[in-house]
């Protein structure tokens, strides 16, 4: 099991939430830059393979086994900065919902 968040320091990261065999409980998995911003959001797809997050204007969608980029759009500010993502049901969108 895993934990996703993105901090104020515009970092996405993935943290393994049970002991695994070696190491720390709170292991960082992996993190990747999205964007330095007051708000941030993350959400794993339904099949739990890729994690939509985003900072500020910015929503990257990353594999979850590694932080990979898959998909990124930037500059999404025209209706405020992103606050809530989800995906739907069957993982073929992405929704993105601004505070505007």
């Amino acid at each position: 099991r895993t934990l996703a968040m993105v901090g104020r320091d515009g970092f996405a990261r993935l943290f393994a939430v049970e002991k695994p065999a070696t190491g720390p409980a709170d292991a960082n998995l992996w993190s990747v830059r999205v964007q330095r911003g007051q708000k941030g959001a993350a959400a794993f797809a339904p099949d739990g393979k890729t994690l939509a997050v985003s900072s500020s204007g910015v929503v990257r969608v990353v594999n979850a086994a590694d932080g990979s980029e898959v998909f990124s759009a930037g500059g999404i500010y025209e209706n405020g900065l992103v606050q809530h993502l989800t995906y739907t049901p069957d993982g073929r969108f992405v929704v993105a919902a601004t505070e505007g």
